[in-house]
């Protein structure tokens, strides 16, 4: 019994001391400006510009930069 309370804690020490990895970490953190678009976004891009229309295909839509 005393051998495995004591893995457990080692365990938990070696838990609490780990770092994470900046590329991990969560999505609420990332300041940078995204390149790529989700379709979505595309979509209100588009309509902004006036390039896409009600019933247009949302498949094959032109590329798109983000506004700066």
């Amino acid at each position: 019994m005393q051998t495995r309370l004591v893995g457990v804690k080692s365990a938990l020490l070696f838990f609490i001391a780990m770092s994470q990895h900046r590329s991990l970490k969560g999505a609420s953190t990332i300041t940078a400006k995204r390149n790529v678009l989700k379709r979505f976004e595309r979509v209100e891009l588009l309509r902004k510009r006036g390039q896409f229309k009600d019933g247009d295909k949302v498949t094959g839509l032109r590329k798109t930069k983000p506004d700066a």
